[in-house]
């Protein structure tokens, strides 16, 4: 799994790469705000440096700009449709 370098150092045991639980909890955030469609170059940004907590006021302001977006593009492509 790739995800740019977001998780910081990882370890290997050989040919295996081994998480921390704090690993853990940011890939299964950075899968969730993939999902909501943010792209890893987007969560870069947002994501703070390994081992430490999100800034969630920063992250609930993005999905907020990210959800008006889509709601400017759903009106653009409907009213596209309508003419």
């Amino acid at each position: 799994m790739r995800l740019w370098g977001l998780l910081g150092q990882v370890q290997r045991r050989g040919c295996i790469v081994t998480h921390s639980a704090v690993q853990l909890a940011q890939i299964k955030l950075i899968r969730q705000a993939q999902q909501l469609g943010f792209r890893l170059p987007e969560l870069g940004a947002m994501l703070p440096d390994a081992g430490q907590q999100p800034d969630w006021s920063l992250l609930l302001q993005h999905l907020e700009d990210k959800q008006l977006d889509i709601r400017r593009q759903l009106s653009r492509l409907t009213s596209s449709t309508s003419n």
